[in-house]
């Protein structure tokens, strides 16, 4: 979502809100826009202990880590650029 360009918050904003509505779990989030995210989803109703706003790809391998349990879902959604492909190669790394 890099790539959006000026509708880059209202289309962060607007993920935030159907996460909520999805009554996802738990949001974790990085990158630039990773706030606004979090404040809509907030916002529509999803509670703040829910969410998450981490600094790079080591810190949210670290944490899902701790929190991923057998039979859990996780979607893992990002620009191009962000290269979100490493957090996968650090839960695939860490199963060994």
């Amino acid at each position: 979502m890099l790539e959006l360009g000026d509708f880059a918050e209202e289309a962060h904003s607007q993920v935030g809100r159907r996460v909520a509505e999805l009554s996802i779990d738990l949001l974790l989030t990085l990158g630039e826009w990773a706030p606004e995210m979090v404040r809509s989803a907030v916002r529509n109703g999803m509670e703040p202990e829910r969410t998450r706003v981490l600094e790079n790809h080591g810190e949210a391998i670290a944490f899902l880590r701790r929190v991923v349990q057998a039979g859990d879902w996780i979607l893992i959604k990002g620009s191009r650029r962000m290269a979100m492909e490493k957090i996968i190669e650090g839960l695939i790394e860490g199963r060994g």
